[in-house]
């Protein structure tokens, strides 16, 4: 059963299961915010060789004088954009307001909340603008029950595979080009950011408050 839930992109929390404290394991920041053209892979696919590339890809600094260099200082320096933290402290909010806090300093929990980031930035596809795209996954763990919760969430202009939760950002996070995005850190920055209550609303909804 284990190998079989490793497979899979969405595995669905237990109606049972009843949480009362979770403790969130560290979470590896983006190191760059990717500025490119995007080749998806056909709807509906399991790539998991195609997940660990985009996952390197963002967790190595880009080469100085790089595109992908000036776009990341742009986000990170100029409009402090941390995605890592703030996705956290989202889900934390979202978790605090069903009755569920997450556990501080080496105090017990009930599961550890693990969110890994594949993919950070802004993509020009076929015949389209640049758009925001985000997408990370979230698991929660027990210790003696093993998996408890995977979801893959993607925030795009198109869906990355069939059994992501699939967010489409607003129109006015768009951009005509390269010089227009850098131009505007600040509004490119928001348009991350607001993946954040879509993904966290739906995270809250996958709880009920504990007795």
């Amino acid at each position: 059963m284990t190998a079989i839930l490793a497979a899979c992109t969405s595995v669905p929390l237990p109606a049972t299961i009843d949480l009362r404290t979770i403790r969130l394991a560290p979470i590896a920041e983006p190191l760059r915010y990717d500025l490119n053209v995007f080749a998806a892979p056909g709807m509906g696919m399991r790539i998991g060789a195609y997940d660990a590339v985009l996952a390197r890809d963002i967790a190595r600094p880009p080469v100085p004088g790089d595109k992908d260099a000036a776009f990341t200082a742009a986000l990170a320096d100029q409009a402090g954009l941390r995605l890592g933290a703030e996705l956290a402290a989202a889900l934390g909010e979202t978790l605090a307001a069903a009755g569920i806090p997450l556990a501080a300093g080496s105090e017990a929990a009930d599961a550890t909340l693990a969110i890994e980031f594949l993919y950070a930035g802004y993509v020009e596809q076929p015949f389209r603008p640049f758009t925001p795209l985000v997408m990370v996954e979230i698991r929660l763990t027990a210790q003696d029950q093993g998996l408890l919760f995977r979801q893959r969430y993607t925030y795009g202009t198109m869906p990355y595979l069939h059994d992501d939760l699939h967010f489409v950002p607003e129109d006015r996070y768009t951009f005509k080009d390269e010089a227009a995005l850098l131009g505007n850190a600040t509004l490119a920055a928001r348009g991350l950011r607001a993946a954040f209550p879509l993904i966290a609303a739906d995270f809250r909804t996958k709880f009920r408050p504990s007795r």
